[in-house]
């Protein structure tokens, strides 16, 4: 029996990417990869090996979207990956949201 595959992966996007040292998120890296006829992603911190938490994977032709957590701190994300028609490049967006605790604040009158 033959197997089917999908014919909407980003093939351009398979692989392993991360930025350029001096890059904002120069200390992560993504690897996407299809893994038994569907596609995965895998990231982590370069410079301590930790794993991020990947989940809401979605994608079509030219991209790859998900969102990222770094257990250690908290820090979540959403990344949008797209093939820029370039070979071994790519676009990345990357939002992130920042949970603080803040204090109020009280006029000095």
């Amino acid at each position: 029996m033959a197997e089917i595959y999908a014919m909407n992966f980003p093939l351009a996007l398979l692989g392993r990417w991360g930025s350029d040292a001096g890059e904002d998120d120069a200390r992560s890296e993504y690897h996407v990869s299809i893994e038994n006829g569907r596609l995965t992603v895998m990231g982590r911190d370069c410079v301590d090996h930790e794993p991020f938490i990947i989940s809401n994977i979605t994608y079509d032709r030219n991209r790859v979207e998900f969102d990222t957590l770094m257990p250690s701190t908290g820090r979540a994300g959403h990344l949008i990956l797209v093939d820029i028609g370039v070979p071994d490049a790519a676009q990345m967006k990357f939002t992130f949201t920042d949970t603080a605790i803040v204090k109020k604040l009280i006029d000095k009158a």
